[in-house]
């Protein structure tokens, strides 16, 4: 089922099995998973990093991910921003030049975890 807003569960380790409609995150290790907002069930992972991932913004009771996640190496290619805990589906595909620019940042990042 697609999910239209977000429970937060905040913790140490992201568990195996995620529930549907809730996003994980971990400051710990400087991530957030949640199974795909669109209700295919893919998981996705969001590094928290300044420069090549992802940014949280937490009010205390609200979060929001910037920027948007775009799960175009799922067959679902859902797109859509995470404010305040809503889901906002995003359906235009102008941005396709910065997105691979920016995925081919964010496998250098994390390919530069393991050196």
């Amino acid at each position: 089922m697609m999910t239209r807003q977000f429970k937060l569960k905040f913790l140490d380790n992201i568990p195996d099995e995620l529930e549907e409609g809730v996003l994980y995150i971990s400051m710990k290790y400087h991530t957030t998973a949640h199974l795909c907002a669109c209700g295919c069930g893919e998981k996705v992972v969001n590094p928290l990093n300044r420069k090549y991932g992802w940014i949280l913004t937490f009010d205390g009771q609200r979060v929001s991910l910037s920027p948007s996640i775009g799960n175009y190496q799922f067959p679902c290619c859902s797109h859509y921003y995470i404010k305040e805990n809503e889901v906002l589906f995003l359906d235009s595909d102008d941005d396709i030049p910065y997105r691979k620019g920016y995925i081919r940042r964010l496998i250098e990042w994390f390919m530069n975890l393991f050196k």
